[in-house]
């Protein structure tokens, strides 16, 4: 998948509190999501500490893969705040990768 397409129809500003890696899962808290901490959503672009940015936390988002996924898959995110196939996850692949660092997109909702 060479240029996954993205359609979130709803973004908050947040201010983050760590340096954000883009198309990777946040926390509520502002920083990388890890695997122990409930997504707030995607964010898309990479962000120093102390900058604000649009959070994308509805709609189709793509997220960087931490390993195999199957489109369908239930996903969470791992101590990077990729994306991996989890049977708790609370997003939905809509799209595969065969492993790590590939986009994958994902139902934010």
């Amino acid at each position: 998948m060479a240029n996954p397409t993205k359609s979130a129809i709803v973004a908050v500003t947040m201010l983050a509190m760590s340096e954000l890696i883009g198309n990777r899962f946040v926390s509520a808290k502002g920083r990388q999501a890890t695997a122990d901490d409930p997504i707030f959503g995607i964010v898309p672009v990479d962000v120093k500490a102390g900058e604000s940015v649009a959070v994308e936390i509805l709609g189709v988002g793509v997220v960087e893969s931490g390993g195999v996924i199957e489109m369908g898959d239930k996903v969470a995110s791992d101590a990077q705040g990729c994306a991996i196939k989890s049977e708790t996850g609370q997003f939905l692949a809509l799209s595969s990768a065969s492993g790590a660092n590939e986009p994958v997109k994902v139902l934010l909702r």
